[in-house]
């Protein structure tokens, strides 16, 4: 079952029940990220069992814009960015290797003289196993259930954007304007 967005409680009562009944349901929710699709749900009034029993997984996405390949030029990131990126590469072994292809946009006739020319998606997803769905349940913090998302692989908005930026696809700049600073003042 589709469900165009989910903004009222009715709504999500109707979703939760639908799931609840075997159907797999797919909705947007506006939140900031993947995780406080669950706060948002229980803010909504949806009871937390409920929540913790009905949904399977939750996505955020956001639109970057992708380095003109015709005139991008050779960039040195900040001391902060490579001090996180030496955290992911511990976290995501294969997701960040070899040599960074750092990048900034410079601007051509190619692209309008914007240094971009296309976009593309940058992704959080916290798949929910038996240990997020007890977080939820209990309403644990954000930053309770990040902490045990990330034994599934799930990683922010921003961590996948600067795999992106360290893969040459977009720029630190790009990813700091759209997914935020989170995740740099980890570092």
């Amino acid at each position: 079952i589709m469900i165009g967005e989910i903004r009222d409680l009715e709504t999500a009562q109707i979703a939760v029940q639908a799931s609840l009944t075997g159907h797999m349901v797919f909705s947007t929710l506006h939140t900031n990220d993947s995780l406080s699709a669950f706060t948002r749900l229980i803010d909504m009034g949806v009871e937390p069992f409920l929540v913790a029993s009905s949904v399977r997984a939750v996505m955020a996405q956001r639109l970057v814009r992708r380095l003109c390949p015709a005139c991008r030029v050779p960039h040195d990131p900040p001391h902060a960015i490579k001090t996180k990126c030496e955290q992911m590469r511990a976290q995501f072994p294969n997701l960040l290797t070899g040599t960074p292809q750092w990048f900034e946009p410079k601007g051509c006739a190619q692209c309008q003289h914007t240094g971009y020319r296309g976009r593309l998606g940058i992704y959080e997803v916290c798949a929910v196993g038996e240990d997020i769905s007890d977080a939820i349940l209990h309403q644990k913090p954000q930053h309770e259930l990040q902490k045990l998302a990330r034994g599934t692989g799930y990683r922010t908005l921003f961590e996948d954007g600067l795999i992106k930026a360290w893969q040459g696809a977009t720029s630190i700049e790009e990813v700091v304007r759209v997914a935020g600073q989170t995740g740099i003042d980890d570092a």
